[in-house]
């Protein structure tokens, strides 16, 4: 979405949140847990990317969370002002649905 709509933040054009799109993508119990997430846009390498929210002490700190028991990855390339996006997702739960 942000490399189609070429945006980057947090929060969706529509208003969504992570936990918001998780939901929408049959995550079972995302109303009741717990979600975070990392965005970076720019570099071209996961290794870079990795290494941006590894020196940043809050994408870092969300990397490091004991509740965060779920994580999801996701790279989108060839679009936007920045060519190459990137999220990482976090929840406390692991229920997935998509019947």
């Amino acid at each position: 979405d942000m490399r189609d709509q070429n945006y980057f933040d947090h929060s969706g054009l529509n208003g969504s949140s992570p936990g918001s799109r998780a939901c929408d993508a049959c995550f079972e119990s995302c109303r009741s847990t717990g979600f975070g997430e990392n965005i970076a846009a720019g570099s071209s390498s996961a290794e870079g990317t990795f290494d941006q929210w590894l020196n940043s002490p809050g994408h870092n700190a969300n990397m490091l969370r004991d509740s965060y028991v779920v994580v999801g990855l996701g790279r989108a390339t060839g679009g936007g002002s920045y060519g190459t996006y990137w999220t990482n997702g976090f929840a406390t739960g692991a229920d997935t649905s998509c019947d």
